[in-house]
């Protein structure tokens, strides 16, 4: 029987309902007249789905269709004409959920029989049978580790090893049948039931972290948006919004019934099955605040390489090629050239670059203005790696299991060779051309490139061989997904080291310039090893998802991809911390910088300066009866704000003590100077007051947060900005001081705000981890985020940057239109407070009571 494949172009609407706030509605397609079980995207980025025979759909690696069938069968076809390529027989009742392991293409089923089954789609052979619920398996994910969750009838969540088959963790919370698991970006596990709740867990040692309560039905379906929130199906006839952290229902939108997954389109659209068998597309975009990505694709960030100039050139999961300045990270190029996946790219000797896909082409590209150069067509699956030879002639790796080497002037293929019993993965160059490639059938191999001779095969990994790096002593390197990286020697046939310290598969691998070796995981580090003694040196976290490449730029910097969709360029031996001193003195945040000397409030109630070379104490500032708890500098005056509601002043230059006068009831927690003389403080009541210094006489009260106000800021012409507990930032016009903008976006408290070093924005952080620019002039805002935890401080840069610190230990380094430069790695614990030093440098203090001055 024919196969027929709709991919949505019947009875087509789009329309927007802006204007309503339960539904946000932009696609509707009808032509079904059966229940919709399942969908598909397409390498191309179509929509696929199929009638209600099919319970399940997924893509393979090379573009083809897997589906498992109500009569038991799963059928691998072709999706531009529907023929049927395998038929792979197992299981003995239907087929619920098949995926495709990202690590080596096979196929996992899960039947109504209660077993799993792992397929090789080549040859269709039944690799292993997983056998331990006790009813129908619903629901299989692969997790970043490269272990198998599945969800059953039998009420339980199991976690599984692909290559032997046992079970190394389960999960028993539901009360009915498990039929949808999904992997978050943090690595947990959310699980909907037919309980009608959905519940997270934590995989790694098998516990309950959250349960989400509110459908009224079962739920068919979970699904994670870009920025973290949950959202899931439900057959009560809604879709709901869940905030991740706490699993407040933050939104939810009416429909006709979910039955089928949702389903993520570009963009955090979504698309659903309902029970009136019509297919609907939903922008949460119109619903809530849009997230943008920094420096991403729309898929996973698949390769990367390096041109002469250090600009990035990167290929993604979303079929594109882009080019970015690594400077500051704008994007200079998208190259849209390749039919599915972008599996590589590679920066040759003459300047230009060649890319691989999913599609089976090879493609030469000029990076100056992205045209096209030259076709490779001779391989009959994807393109994964490249080399090139001395002669300048391109070496290619393929998961059709074979090498080729190609003439870079006219494209003609010129040599196959052949060997590997599975994919080829990786490729790398030794001193004399020999050709050295590593396979999914765990092998290394070194080939003689003049006659395609096989010299000699390295065999100790027990798992699929995904890494390769040649060193200039022509030592190999090898990663692969039995987590240990091996280093090789070609006159020996054991290897000389193992290097163990990986919780996933190692991706990727580059050297630096000292000789260090650099390697990505599953286990989204990046880890920095001494090849001497095998030691790790440092490991980088940041990314949300595997690490899949790397590339090394010229000052040493590292460049990551991730399947987080980013890219990361992080420094790693720490070059851009200049000094460290011992916070001796308990500083907890800084002032204003003032000419060369560090200037912060410490835990004692005391204002201390200190010498930026050694950190020694210059002066020191108290009031006797009261504790300091906020300090500025203005033209030459040090202003403090007690815990009795003072306000004392200090002459700067010579610690003379000027005057003081009582400004609140309570503690002046936060305070600014602002012209003529005049000051601003905020106590925990809300309430800003203005005071002016001279007289100490109160000029105006600004009533409008509903908390405590956490920072203050003035603007060049004069106004006055808040930010507070109450999410608000409040723009104050200095002419009457009237509230003159009232900005919301965040979803928690604002923790601080900072003016951009031009003056024209903005910059807020909250401790729900995100960053907001906004231009009061325009009302334009780009909300960044890049921290794994909430906003502690913000400062200004000069170049249009800006620095945030972060309570996951860690610093980024900001362009202001979005894009992350750097993130700096060297704090122990949360950071307090960041300030600039007047030469440019970065103070940070933390809570591992040190502080850092750092170069940008």
């Amino acid at each position: 029987m024919k196969l027929l494949i709709l991919i949505f172009f019947l009875c087509y609407t789009i329309y927007v309902e802006a204007n309503d706030s339960e539904r946000y509605l932009i696609g509707d397609w009808s032509g079904h007249n059966s229940k919709i079980n399942c969908f598909a995207r397409l390498l191309n980025g179509n929509i696929i789905n199929q009638p209600s025979l099919v319970m399940s759909i997924a893509v393979l690696l090379n573009g083809d269709i897997v589906s498992g069938y109500f009569d038991s069968s799963i059928q691998i076809f072709n999706p531009n004409d529907g023929k049927i390529l395998r038929k792979l027989l197992g299981h003995t009742q239907s087929v619920q959920t098949v995926i495709v392991l990202p690590q080596n293409g096979y196929i996992v089923s899960g039947s109504n029989d209660t077993t799993i089954k792992i397929w090789n789609p080549n040859n269709g052979e039944l690799i292993r049978t997983l056998k331990g619920h006790t009813s129908s398996v619903l629901s299989i994910i692969v997790l970043s580790d490269g272990y198998i969750a599945s969800g059953s009838a039998d009420t339980t969540i199991l976690i599984w090893n692909p290559n032997d088959g046992t079970i190394s963790k389960s999960f028993n919370e539901h009360s009915s049948h498990v039929v949808k698991l999904l992997e978050l970006s943090n690595g947990n596990i959310a699980s909907a039931s037919n309980d009608r709740t959905i519940i997270i867990w934590e995989p790694k040692n098998g516990t309950f972290v959250r349960r989400l309560i509110g459908h009224i039905d079962k739920v068919c379906s979970v699904l994670e948006l870009s920025d973290g929130y949950i959202l899931s199906g439900s057959a009560d006839n809604t879709i709901r919004l869940w905030h991740p952290d706490n699993g407040d229902e933050i939104k939810r939108y009416s429909i006709d019934g979910c039955r089928s997954p949702l389903f993520k389109g570009f963009r955090d659209s979504i698309l659903g099955a309902s029970i009136n068998n019509r297919i609907s597309v939903w922008n949460l975009r119109i619903g809530y605040q849009y997230i943008r990505r920094l420096f991403a694709h729309e898929d996973t960030v698949s390769s990367l390489s390096i041109l002469p100039n250090d600009n990035i050139v990167s290929g993604s999961a979303d079929f594109t090629i882009k080019i970015w300045n690594s400077t500051i990270g704008t994007l200079l190029r998208t190259i849209n050239g390749h039919q599915s996946f972008v599996r590589a790219v590679k920066v040759l000797t003459n300047g230009y670059f060649v890319s691989g896909s999913g599609d089976t082409t090879i493609k030469m590209w000029n990076p100056n203005d992205g045209s096209l150069i030259r076709f490779f067509n001779g391989h009959t699956n994807w393109v994964s790696s490249f080399v090139e030879l001395s002669n300048k002639n391109l070496v290619s790796g393929s998961g059709d299991r074979t090498i080729k080497i190609w003439n870079i002037l006219d494209g003609t293929l010129i040599r196959t060779l052949s060997g590997h019993t599975d994919f080829v993965c990786s490729l790398g160059i030794l001193s004399n051309d020999y050709i050295v490639s590593d396979s999914g059938d765990a092998a290394i191999k070194v080939w003689n490139p003049n006659d395609g001779t096989l010299i000699k095969t390295f065999s100790e990994h027990t798992n699929w061989v995904s890494a390769l790096l040649v060193l200039s002593n022509n030592n190999i390197v090898s990663g692969s997904y039995d987590n240990t990286i091996k280093l090789w020697n070609i006159n020996s046939d054991l290897s000389l080291r193992t290097y163990q310290g990986h919780k996933g598969f190692v991706s990727s691998l580059a050297i630096l310039s000292n000789g260090n070796l650099v390697s990505g995981s599953g286990d989204r580090t990046i880890k920095i090893w001494n090849l001497e003694t095998g030691l790790v040196i440092k490991s980088l976290e940041g990314h949300t998802n595997f690490v899949r490449t790397l590339a090394i730029l010229s000052n040493d910097n590292i460049v990551s991809g991730s399947g987080d969709k980013t890219i990361r360029i992080q420094s790693v031996d720490g070059e851009s911390l200049l000094k460290t001193f011992t916070n001796k003195y308990n500083i907890v945040s800084f002032a204003s910088f003032w000419s060369k000397n560090i200037v912060g409030l410490s835990l004692d109630g005391t204002i201390i300066i200190l010498d930026p070379n050694d950190g020694s104490l210059l002066n020191r500032y108290s009031l006797t009866n009261s504790l300091l708890k906020s300090c500025d500098i203005y033209n030459q005056k040090l202003i403090g704000g007690s815990a009795d509601g003072t306000i004392a002043i200090w002459n700067v230059l010579n610690g003379t003590f000027i005057k003081s006068f009582k400004a609140h009831d309570g503690p002046i927690l936060t305070l600014v100077s602002l012209w003529n003389d005049l000051i601003a403080c905020s106590s925990t009541d809300g309430i800003i007051q203005i005071w002016n210094s001279q007289d100490g006489s109160l000029v105006k009260t600004l009533i409008g947060h509903t908390d405590l106000v956490k920072s203050l800021i003035l603007l060049r012409n004069g106004n006055l900005i808040s930010a507070s507990m109450d999410k608000s930032i409040k723009h104050w016009n200095a002419k009457g001081w009237y509230l003159s903008q009232d900005f919301k976006g965040h979803e928690d408290y604002i923790e601080t705000v900072e003016l951009s070093f031009d003056g024209y924005n903005i910059i807020s952080g909250s401790v729900d981890g995100s960053i907001i620019v906004w231009n009061p002039a325009t009302g334009l805002t780009i909300t960044l985020r890049g921290h794994t935890k909430g906003i502690s401080s913000l400062i200004a840069i000069p170049n249009n940057l800006f620095a945030s610190g972060s309570y996951d230990n860690s610093i980024n380094i900001w362009n202001i239109n979005g894009s992350l430069i750097k993130t700096l790695y060297g704090h122990t614990d949360y950071i307090s407070d960041l300030t600039l030093l007047s030469n440019g440098n970065i103070l940070s203090t933390s809570n591992d009571n040190t502080i850092k001055i750092w170069v940008v």
